[in-house]
């Protein structure tokens, strides 16, 4: 009965400390997505700032939406937009796709930068704990090494001792 609850009490322990690993190991997984979550929306603020009309427009760039806003000519309908118009929309269909696999490719890159850093400092870290445990090891062998030169010399020093008291018992 009694080792039957000790049992349960082991169980239960262990069950508690196995959702505190997996908790922290879920939260740890969670900060990381939001770390990377957050380098990418930086990475891609920069890069739509960047893209972004400058306040102060160059008259080349008002042209197309001057001859845009133009009637329409003869040979044109109506209803049809301008051919500027479509130009611009075309181009801003390929320019959103094109800022759009930017953006991917970027954040890739920076996603793929990070796991390189990480890496190099967890190299940094273990290489760090490998030389450390090896002066340990060293060390430990050096007083290894330093405790039985002791101990020799000791026991020569006691042999040598008990040979001069039997030649002084036996001289007495």
């Amino acid at each position: 009965q009694q080792q039957q609850q000790q049992q349960l009490a082991a169980t239960r322990i262990q069950a508690v400390h196995r959702g505190k690993v997996a908790r922290k190991s879920v939260a740890q997984r969670r900060a990381k997505q939001a770390a990377a979550v957050k380098i990418q929306a930086v990475h891609r603020g920069r890069v739509v700032r960047k893209h972004l009309p400058h306040p102060s427009p160059s008259p080349a760039s008002k042209a197309p939406e001057l001859e845009a806003d133009r009637p329409p000519t003869p040979t044109q309908r109506a209803d049809e937009p301008p051919l500027a118009k479509q130009v611009v929309a075309d181009n801003s269909d390929d320019n959103a796709a094109s800022l759009r696999e930017m953006e991917e490719k970027s954040a890739t890159k920076l996603q793929a930068w990070h796991r390189g850093k990480q890496a190099r400092s967890e190299v940094a870290r273990k290489r760090q704990q490998n030389s450390e445990r090896e002066v340990a090891q060293r060390e430990e062998a050096a007083a290894v090494k330093i405790q039985s030169i002791h101990r020799g010399s000791a026991a020569r020093k006691s042999q040598q001792s008990a040979k001069e008291d039997a030649a002084a018992a036996a001289a007495a």
